[in-house]
């Protein structure tokens, strides 16, 4: 990623309008192959999943829902890495 773009994607994130649901953030390794990080993530995952407002739990849903349709066809095979941030609730947001 070239630093314009780089520059770019900090600006969005440090212009986001503070929100109730979570802003989910992640770095995944494709170093290790792309299956690795799941054992982590999901261990992550469950946890998070005890959240105890249904709103709350609702918005993760559509975040992670988000990212794992990214995982599945927006990764560039050459990348070392991704990193993800992605909301659900009123205002969704997603930036990898």
């Amino acid at each position: 990623m070239d630093l314009e773009k780089l520059s770019m994607h900090l600006r969005n994130l440090a212009s986001l309008s503070e929100s109730e649901s979570s802003m989910i953030s992640c770095y995944i390794n494709h170093e290790a192959g792309r299956g690795s990080y799941r054992d982590a993530i999901d261990a992550r995952i469950r946890g998070i999943r005890n959240l105890p407002s249904s709103d709350l739990r609702l918005d993760f849903e559509v975040a992670l829902g988000r990212i794992e349709a990214f995982r599945a066809v927006d990764v560039n095979p050459e990348a070392k890495g991704v990193a993800l941030f992605c909301a659900g609730g009123e205002s969704p947001f997603f930036q990898a």
